[in-house]
């Protein structure tokens, strides 16, 4: 790993799988050192699954946040949830502080850390280059494939029960089985149409806007399935395990 005060790599400050009741809010504590308001990503569960936002059906009305010391969900729906979660900071390192110590160790010589001169005495994420308390997700996989070379046809039927025009699934197999289900991020693309997550979301009886796409995700493999598309669509895709 290859890495300076001006490149930290992509830091996973914490992260897990929490049941959040309906109409509830649940607290789960995280290391102190991780900035209010860093970024929180949240993933739904189907079944046994971890899915994206855009799921077909799927009726999601959650806030995530950080606090002092803990990262707190609160769940707007009448039906309980399960949400796999990581949290990353995002504030800029503030280099103003009296520690000048780039390596540390801290009192009990649990925690090693590699910090940025100038930091504060008892540093926050921003200002760690690298931590033994955080975690580093690597990039195991990733790839541009054709969205059509998958497959189409009845094992949609349950799911879109109006059908759908060039449905096409495309399985992304790990050829390793990882511990968790990974971070995934992609985009889909045909012609000069570029389509993120976010961009179109499905409607929940299968009338989707053109590209519109979702994964679902185990330990083994990703599916993306998408809508409407022909053979000139493509789908690239980055796959980050993360660790226990």
């Amino acid at each position: 790993m290859i890495f300076s005060e001006n490149k930290a790599p992509l830091a996973i400050c914490a992260n897990g799988i929490t049941n959040v009741p309906a109409s509830t809010t649940v607290s789960v504590a995280i290391p102190s050192s991780v900035p209010v308001g860093s970024f929180v990503e949240v993933r739904p569960h189907i079944g046994a699954n971890v899915v994206s936002l855009g799921y077909p059906g799927l009726t999601l009305n959650i806030s995530a946040w950080t606090d002092a010391g803990f990262v707190r969900f609160q769940n707007h729906n009448t039906a309980a949830v399960t949400v796999t979660w990581f949290v990353m900071p995002i504030k800029a390192p503030t280099g103003n502080g009296p520690n000048n110590k780039i390596f540390q160790v801290d009192k009990s010589g649990e925690i090693i850390r590699f910090t940025r001169p100038g930091s504060a005495a008892n540093p926050q994420a921003n200002d760690i280059i690298i931590s033994d308390e955080f975690k580093y997700p690597r990039l195991a996989l990733h790839g541009l494939s054709n969205a059509w070379a998958g497959t189409g046809g009845a094992w949609y039927d349950g799911l879109f029960k109006d059908g759908g025009a060039n449905w096409s699934r495309l399985r992304i197999n790990y050829g390793v089985t990882f511990a968790n289900p990974p971070l995934v991020f992609y985009a889909i693309q045909q012609g000069t149409t570029v389509c993120t997550e976010f961009g179109f979301p499905m409607y929940p009886t299968a009338r989707a806007y053109p590209l519109s796409c979702y994964y679902t995700t185990t330990t083994t493999y990703c599916d993306f399935v998408a809508c409407d598309v022909n053979s000139s669509a493509y789908v690239r895709y980055y796959i980050l395990p993360l660790p226990n």
